[in-house]
């Protein structure tokens, strides 16, 4: 039995090539000033229309509370990274967002990040062949400035790589703060994969965001430690356990028959 202290909400489930991914976040409980801080950066980021000078309600660029609520908007499970990436940086540009405007407001060129460390367990494998359904993926997200309790608003985007292939989104997480180089704000995911994942080893990688800033800020992966790389596992529709008994009369035809039973149970589990 798993017993964890929940500090998080439950993510909503997307739907999309790889379905039935089912994450839960666990972390630290999100601070009220570290929100607003996040607000201000990004309305430095998107001003909202001076009143002297109206615009048509449809151009209006969206508040920096809208921006926050959309960082999972357009981004589902299933895309690979490139298309994910693309996909942020073109809502910045929709937005109005330029590299120029997240150096100038501070946002990034006083700041570094760092995703210090991940580590991962693995839970449920009904049919003891090796391979489990669920994932947990803990990891440290660090940021540095010149001033002592530096916060920062991040969310992370979380892949998964079959045997090399591809990087798959499987989760993002929700908005939380981290300060500084502390290990008090170390974060969890734990993931149940439901369907679209065959038996097999997988290799995680994950992206940190600022809020406001569609690029990446800090990543770890497989190539950065073994905690990441070559993990056994499956959806639960390839985690049956079942015993299949088939009953046949003898001779020649009874072998036969006996032998093509054998032969689809053997193809059924594969």
């Amino acid at each position: 039995m798993l017993i964890m202290t929940v500090n998080g909400a439950m993510a909503s489930q997307d739907t999309a090539r790889h379905k039935g991914v089912t994450s839960v976040d666990f972390s630290q409980p999100h601070s009220v000033e570290g929100e607003q801080k996040a607000a201000k950066l990004a309305a430095k980021i998107n001003p909202q229309p001076d009143s002297s000078n109206q615009v048509a309600s449809d151009s209006i660029v969206p508040s920096a509370a809208q921006q926050v609520a959309e960082h999972k908007l357009n981004v589902n499970q299933g895309m690979i990274r490139t298309a994910v990436t693309d996909v942020r940086k073109q809502a910045a540009e929709n937005h109005g967002v330029t590299a120029a405007d997240i150096f100038s407001s501070g946002q990034s060129l006083y700041r570094e990040f760092s995703l210090y460390d991940a580590y991962t367990r693995l839970f449920t494998d009904n049919n003891g062949d090796g391979y489990y359904q669920t994932l947990s993926i803990t990891f440290d997200a660090d940021v540095y400035s010149m001033y002592v309790g530096e916060r920062a608003e991040v969310f992370a985007d979380m892949y998964l790589s079959r045997n090399g292939g591809p990087w798959v989104l499987y989760h993002t997480t929700d908005i939380f703060t981290i300060i500084d180089d502390s290990s008090d704000d170390d974060y969890e995911v734990l993931s149940t994969l439901h369907t679209g994942y065959p038996s097999d080893s997988y290799d995680v990688l994950i992206d940190l965001y600022e809020v406001g800033n569609p690029n990446i800020v800090a990543s770890i992966s497989s190539e950065d430690t073994d905690n990441l790389y070559a993990l056994p596992l499956q959806s639960s529709d390839y985690d049956v356990d079942y015993v299949e008994v088939v009953e046949v009369s003898g001779g020649a035809l009874g072998v036969g028959v006996f032998s093509v039973l054998l032969l689809l149970a053997y193809r059924r589990r594969t």
